[in-house]
C-alpha cells in the first residue's frame, strides 16, 4: 500500500457543510431587467424595388420512366 494514498483520502475528504455558503442557482436569483429610458422610433416605411423575372429553363421536362419489358 502507497503511504501516499491516506493523505490524499484526507486532503479529498470533504469539510462540513457549515463551511459552505448554501447552493444557489444563478439563474433564480431575481434580477432586475433593466427598463430603456426611451422607445426607439419606428423603422421608416421603404419602397422596395420590385422582384426581378426568374427566366425558367425552357422545355425542361422530367424523363419519363421507363417500362420494363
Amino acid at each position: 500500500m502507497n503511504s501516499a494514498a491516506p493523505r490524499l483520502e484526507e486532503a479529498a475528504a470533504p469539510k462540513d457543510e457549515e463551511e459552505f455558503p448554501p447552493r444557489t442557482c444563478p439563474c433564480r436569483r431575481q434580477v432586475p431587467v433593466p427598463v430603456p429610458e426611451h422607445e426607439l422610433p419606428p423603422f421608416p416605411e421603404v419602397d422596395l424595388p420590385s422582384k426581378p423575372e426568374i427566366p425558367a429553363v425552357p422545355e425542361f421536362h422530367f424523363p419519363e420512366p421507363e417500362a420494363e419489358p
